[in-house]
């Protein structure tokens, strides 16, 4: 157990310095460290992941709003909006809503990177 912390630490860091990679898959790695995996666990992994998520995202509104206010408006305008349609679009999904909005999540993150790359 001691080496997998060791191994899992190394890779999130190394992660870390490339913010234009694949997101980091934090609920696998969160599944990954747990061991047994039940419904419990899997609630978990996927509210700890969406966490973290929404802390990348947050950061990312942080770095535009600091260089280009414009840009923060329609990108917080944008994101108020699909978080809106996110949430009533998991609400009638047929996965559990924590699960999906678990994938939701995951590609704000990937099409928000892109969008601020541009």
């Amino acid at each position: 157990m001691k080496y997998k912390n060791v191994t899992l630490a190394l890779l999130l860091i190394a992660m870390g310095f490339n913010t234009q990679a694949k997101n980091v898959d934090y609920y696998s790695i969160c599944l990954d460290l747990s061991g047994n995996i039940n419904n419990a666990v899997v609630e978990q992994c996927s509210d700890y992941a969406i966490t973290k998520y929404k802390s990348e995202i947050t950061t990312i509104f942080n770095q535009v709003k600091k260089s280009n206010v414009q840009k923060y408006d329609l990108l917080k305008n944008q994101q108020q909006k699909w978080l809106r349609n996110t949430e009533k679009s998991c609400e009638n999904s047929q996965e559990h809503y924590t699960y999906c909005m678990l994938g939701e999540y995951d590609e704000r993150l990937t099409k928000l990177k892109k969008q601020v790359k541009n």
